[in-house]
């Protein structure tokens, strides 16, 4: 199975997911928007799929941000991002029976509900401190 991406345009400030992504002969990716138009990477960040889904079917992308459900309505803010050769979750668990470190998202999708609440390109709001 090919591994999914969408792409987040820094300019428009905008996601969408590509038609075709290919690597073109100078090992630049490029791509086809879905109306057909060539975009080039570097004005864009491509998020690749995790192959996961949260509590409600969607499916869990580097860059969202989950709540992740621990005691109930309760639970963590989460970033999922790709470290170390995995999708996962540092830090953002402690204080909800997690040490500081990071987490195979998979680990956690096995032990908890979660459910995606926004990315870090439109919610970024969600991830600051309070």
């Amino acid at each position: 199975m090919l591994p999914k991406f969408r792409v987040w345009d820094k300019v428009a400030e905008d996601m969408f997911t590509p038609e075709v992504l290919e690597l073109d002969k100078y090992g630049k990716v490029t791509g086809i928007f879905s109306k057909g138009t060539m975009f080039s990477i570097e004005d864009f960040e491509l998020l690749q799929s995790t192959g996961l889904f949260d509590k409600n079917g969607a499916e869990i992308f580097e860059g969202d941000i989950l709540k992740v459900f621990v005691l109930g309505d309760e639970g963590a803010i989460a970033k999922v991002i790709f470290k170390n050769g995995m999708f996962g979750i540092e830090d953002d668990m402690h204080g909800y029976g997690y040490d500081r470190g990071l987490y195979s998202l998979h680990q956690i999708l096995s032990l908890r509900d979660a459910e995606i609440i926004g990315n870090k390109f439109t919610h970024p709001h969600l991830l600051e401190e309070e």
